[in-house]
């Protein structure tokens, strides 16, 4: 399985950026920001599913970075891609398939080389240069299940349960809310960026007459403090009864156990309401 937007191939799912150009380093951090990897290709049959599937579906797109690159040296051999992974597979302009060991690229002129995927030349491999905005693929490890771990409802009482079973299995997500909307996290524990007096973070709580208004746009942020750690299983957001007023329309979600060192969520939310 993968998220939204993320194509499946096999046990990995990839996500092309057409439109968001960037250099390979760029390209790099992006693809670990999502959890994943700048492309690294493994087999024919993944590369034929990227040429088919991804890139040639996809208008005005020439060329894209894909996971190698090297330092300075005239001539510097390679084995390993930059997600870690051995470099078995190849498919170079001119260089022997299947062969890592009598494979080299030039290095540019600046000293670095980042290696392109040519669409234009039937999808070969060849050097270009690293800071050059390109179109770019991440690939990352899908999220499989067996059947048992299958997420299963059942009920308790008049509470719906989630059971992650097999995954975690005793771990559940109930319907009923952690404490914004109960009231039982006090209010001393929501903080924000900024706010109006009239709209303190504390009003950000589902169901408030008010709601939380930040005073400027500016690295905006609502902090709370749940007092314990939790599984959070879903977030439920709420707008103004005015269509188009006061509604957040996207979000990330980033969470810490000792408000210190913060881990963002890999998926950038969109508000239900």
């Amino acid at each position: 399985d993968c998220l939204p937007g993320w194509t499946l191939f096999e046990s990995h799912c990839y996500l092309l950026f057409k439109d968001d150009l960037k250099s390979w380093s760029d390209a790099e951090i992006d693809c670990l920001n999502h959890n994943a990897n700048l492309l690294y290709i493994l087999s024919a049959g993944e590369e034929e599913f990227l040429d088919s599937q991804m890139i040639n579906s996809s208008s005005n797109i020439e060329v894209i970075y894909i996971g190698i690159k090297h330092n300075g040296g005239e001539h510097e051999r390679f084995s390993v891609w930059s997600s870690g992974h051995e470099v078995t597979y190849t498919n170079w302009e001119d260089g022997p398939e299947n062969d890592a060991d009598n494979i080299s690229i030039s290095s540019s002129s600046d000293g670095d080389a980042c290696a392109i995927k040519d669409v234009g030349f039937n999808g070969k491999w060849r050097n270009g240069t690293c800071s050059k905005r390109l179109p770019y693929i991440c690939k990352r490890k899908g999220m499989t299940f067996k059947n048992s771990q299958r997420l299963a409802f059942t009920s308790s009482g008049s509470t719906k349960a989630m059971i992650l079973a097999g995954l975690h299995p005793n771990i559940y997500c109930s319907d009923s809310p952690i404490g914004l909307e109960a009231g039982t996290v006090p209010d001393r524990n929501i903080t924000a960026s900024s706010y109006l007096d009239s709209n303190p973070p504390s009003a950000a709580r589902l169901g408030s007459h008010v709601g939380w208004c930040p005073l400027n746009l500016s690295k905006v942020f609502l902090q709370v403090d749940l007092g314990s750690a939790y599984y959070i299983c879903a977030v439920a957001t709420q707008g103004h009864f005015e269509q188009g007023f006061g509604r957040l329309a996207r979000y990330a979600i980033l969470l810490s156990l000792n408000g210190k060192n913060w881990t963002e969520y890999e998926q950038v939310m969109t508000s239900n309401s």
